[in-house]
């Protein structure tokens, strides 16, 4: 077995790296000019080199803070998964959905002993953070409601302690807008 550092961090990201060094095999065996190395570097640089963002992306480690797209039930449940793997004080959650996803599957998945930060997202799609909440509390997922995914990520950092985890899903869109934050809080 071939050992590939990446900087996709997600369980389910090990399959597929497997299924890209698979199909570069056989394109190899077919004669295409492809060399490890090469094939190696852009595993490494999958993010720079595609855009690819949002998918169990790691912003930081003290506390923790990581983005994902989960969005449907396999997202989140796959999100959850990846959860195992960290050691950590308090999970905080920052989390906003589209007002047409159907949310019902959703919601019981979601872990009771996190703190939640209801949010929505800067685009029409996003279901409000009253609508959410008011869904959220009849499952004891409880949470004042925030405006935007800034208000939500500037109280969850002034809540969290450097050994909490801090994962922020729900939309592709949460997800853009907490890129947005991130990247500006940088500059």
């Amino acid at each position: 077995p071939q050992r590939v550092k990446s900087p996709l961090n997600a369980t389910y990201q090990i399959k597929n790296i497997a299924c890209v060094l698979a199909a570069c095999k056989v394109l190899q065996h077919l004669g295409w000019p492809l060399k490890q190395k090469n094939i190696h570097t852009a595993i490494q640089n999958t993010p720079q080199l595609t855009g690819f963002q949002g998918r169990w992306q790691i912003i930081q480690t003290k506390p923790y803070i990581v983005l994902d797209i989960a969005h449907n039930k396999q997202g989140i449940q796959s999100a959850l998964q990846n959860l195992k793997r960290y050691s950590y004080n308090t999970l905080r959650i920052i989390f906003g959905v589209a007002k047409d996803k159907e949310i019902d599957d959703i919601l019981p998945l979601l872990p009771k002993n996190a703190i939640y930060y209801i949010t929505q997202a800067s685009v029409p799609r996003a279901m409000s953070a009253e609508m959410l909440y008011e869904k959220m509390s009849s499952f004891r997922l409880k949470s004042p409601p925030f405006p935007t995914v800034s208000d939500a990520i500037a109280s969850t950092l002034h809540d969290a302690g450097k050994n909490d985890f801090i994962l922020i899903f729900g939309s592709a869109f949460v997800v853009a807008d907490a890129l947005t934050h991130f990247n500006s809080s940088q500059k």
